[in-house]
């Protein structure tokens, strides 16, 4: 098994394959904060137009490498900037969280949202325009995050 310090280089090089349809890729929950034990699974979040079966299928390797069950969620941008609108309860414990990126960071992640939501609203793929929020997150150096 290996220590969580590999963990983001064997998530990277798990998910680089595709890594052309993730907006961001990151841990979060007790391996992220530093507070797991023997038998904490690997909380990982990936935003994007990637479909669920194909992380699954890019992750099952690195699962095994890091001898410890993930527990994956998948979510369009568009999908994620609804569940921070809404202030869903994951989302905004996410977001306030430490956090190991092993594609992009929180700026990187709003960047390519932002891009992604712009590009579709020029073609005529939405009706409405994104809110803009900022909240502050002293840990860590992150930059806040915003839509």
């Amino acid at each position: 098994m290996r220590k969580t310090s590999g963990l983001a280089d064997v998530l990277a090089e798990a998910l680089i394959p595709c890594s052309d349809q993730i907006d961001a890729a990151f841990v979060f929950g007790s391996v992220a904060c530093g507070q797991e034990v023997a038998d904490s699974d690997v909380d990982v979040m990936v935003i994007g137009p990637i479909g669920f079966a194909a992380v699954v299928g890019l992750l099952y390797a690195a699962q095994r490498a890091l001898g410890r069950e993930t527990n994956l969620r998948v979510l369009s941008s568009d999908e994620w900037r609804a569940a921070f609108t809404r202030q869903d309860a994951l989302v905004m414990d996410v977001v306030q969280k430490p956090k190991i990126f092993p594609i992009g960071s929180d700026h990187d992640r709003d960047e390519r949202i932002a891009e992604q939501h712009s590009t579709n609203a020029r073609h005529g793929r939405y009706a409405s325009t994104i809110h803009t929020v900022s909240p502050t997150v002293a840990q860590h150096e992150r930059a806040p995050l915003s839509w």
